[in-house]
C-alpha cells in the first residue's frame, strides 16, 4: 500500500493549488477555476457475493442480464474487483455512471435481478465527475486505481486549468493507454476521489518505472504533500456491463 500511494503522489499531486492569502473579495470571479465543470454523476455500491456462490456466478449472470436489457438514459454500468492476487473473490464494487443526468437506476435493477447471487448495500456514495485526461484507453476491460483524498484546510481544486497544462506536457513524452478522473464525495465537502486507468497492469507498473525518474516527479510531490491527504489506495480489475 505504501508504495502504491507513493505512485499516486507522483502522479497526480500538481493540480492542486491553495487560494490566495490574499484571496479577493469576489469569489464568483473565481469559479470556473475553482470547481471542475462536472459533467458526469456516479454511484457506488458495496456488494458481497452470496453464501455457495462465487465469481463464476456472477460471470454467468452478467450476460443474461445484458441480453434482457433496454439501455437508456446513457447510463454506464461497471464492476470492479478488488486486485489483491487473491483466490477467492467475495466482494466487488457496482458503479453506475451517467452522462446526462442524476437518474441512477440501471445498478438497482442489476442488484434486484442478481439477488440470488448478491448482494449490495443500502447506503450508497454518490459523486460528481469531471474527466481530466483520456488517451487510447478501452473501458471494456481495464485497471483502475482508486485513492481518496481531501484537500488540507485553506486548500481547494484551485487554477486547475492552468496547472493541468504542465500534466499534458509531462504526459506527451509517453505513450500511454490512461484516463484520469477527478470525483468529488457529494457527501463530504473536500473529499473526493482521484481515479487513474490504464489498460493492463503491466502498463500501470512500467508507467511507474518511468515517472518515478522523471525531474518533474519531485516537485509534483512536494505540492501535493502540501495541500491533500490521501488515506488509501486499491487497485481493481474492472468491467463493463454496457
Amino acid at each position: 500500500m505504501k508504495h502504491n500511494l507513493s505512485f499516486v503522489i507522483f502522479l497526480t499531486s500538481f493540480i492542486f493549488l491553495s487560494c490566495s492569502n490574499d484571496k479577493i473579495s469576489s469569489d464568483e470571479n473565481l469559479s470556473s477555476l475553482i470547481n471542475p465543470d462536472f459533467n458526469l454523476f456516479s454511484r457506488f455500491h458495496d456488494c458481497s457475493i452470496n453464501s455457495k456462490k462465487n465469481l463464476n456466478d456472477l460471470e454467468q449472470f452478467i450476460p443474461i442480464f445484458q441480453s434482457n436489457r433496454e439501455f437508456i438514459n446513457n447510463n454506464e454500468l461497471y464492476i470492479y474487483i478488488i486486485d489483491n492476487n487473491s483466490l477467492t473473490v467475495s466482494n466487488f464494487i457496482l458503479i453506475e455512471q451517467s452522462r446526462k443526468n442524476k437518474i441512477l437506476s440501471s445498478s438497482l435493477k442489476f442488484i434486484e435481478e442478481g439477488s440470488d447471487i448478491f448482494t449490495c448495500n443500502e447506503d450508497t456514495n454518490s459523486y460528481e465527475v469531471t474527466t481530466l485526461f483520456y488517451q487510447n484507453l478501452s473501458d471494456d476491460i481495464f485497471i483502475s486505481e482508486v485513492i481518496d483524498c481531501k484537500f488540507n484546510e485553506g486548500f481547494n481544486y484551485g487554477t486547475f486549468s492552468v496547472e493541468f497544462d504542465f500534466f499534458i506536457r509531462s504526459l506527451s513524452n509517453y505513450d500511454l493507454a490512461y484516463k484520469v478522473d477527478f470525483m468529488k464525495n457529494q457527501k463530504t465537502p473536500g473529499r473526493f476521489l482521484w481515479q487513474n486507468y490504464f489498460q493492463t497492469k503491466e502498463e500501470q507498473f512500467n508507467f511507474f518505472q518511468k515517472w518515478i525518474k522523471d525531474s518533474a516527479s519531485q516537485e509534483i510531490k512536494q505540492i501535493f504533500e502540501e495541500q491533500v491527504q490521501c488515506f488509501s489506495s486499491s487497485n481493481y480489475k474492472s468491467f463493463k456491463i454496457y
